[in-house]
């Protein structure tokens, strides 16, 4: 059989067309989305910041002064050399997931892919009105075709072996802080 003759049986015994089902944002109008967004952030490892004394300019006073700190909420790195030897890092975050405490950040954010995962503590700022219920909501969110690159972080990397020993750290930031404003 030609593939011309294949081809004309597939298109003639092709099924009807079915829409797919629309599939809903699993919204819950009695949730409160901030609050349990800190409670899974907690249960996962992630610590808050106070946001009375949180100034974007002023950093250094949340920590030790032999810390090298990369502000990315008050501009971006002149030069990847920069990079070297990062303590910690802060950025923004585009919005942040209730059900899972993970949040959305992009290249809009942060210029080198690398930035979130060689610091060893990572500080995101969030608004709280950024702050969805679930995965889905988050999904509807995303424009990766704006950016081409996005992650979700959920909390410092933790790994832990067959041994039951729990690792903090192991592929990440030690330490994740989260500043609500």
């Amino acid at each position: 059989m030609s593939k011309q003759n294949i081809l004309a049986q597939v298109k003639k015994n092709k099924p009807a067309f079915v829409p797919l089902p629309d599939v809903p944002d699993f919204n819950d109008t009695e949730l409160d989305a901030i609050a349990q967004f800190k409670q899974v952030a907690e249960a996962t490892g992630i610590q808050f910041m106070d946001t009375d004394k949180w100034s974007a300019q002023n950093v250094e006073g949340f920590f030790p002064k032999n810390k090298k700190i990369i502000n990315l909420t008050i501009g971006n790195i002149k030069l990847p050399l920069q990079l070297a030897d990062t303590d910690i890092l802060i950025l923004n975050g585009q919005f942040g997931v209730a059900e899972n405490a993970a949040i959305w950040v992009d290249e809009n954010n942060f210029q080198e892919r690398i930035l979130p995962f060689i610091t060893q503590e990572l500080v995101i700022v969030l608004e709280k009105k950024n702050i969805v219920q679930n995965m889905h909501q988050a999904y509807q969110k995303i424009k990766i075709d704006d950016t081409g690159f996005g992650v979700f972080i959920a909390g410092p990397s933790k790994t832990a072996d067959i041994e039951q020993s729990l690792v903090i750290g192991a592929q990440g930031a030690r330490r994740m802080f989260v500043v609500l404003t």
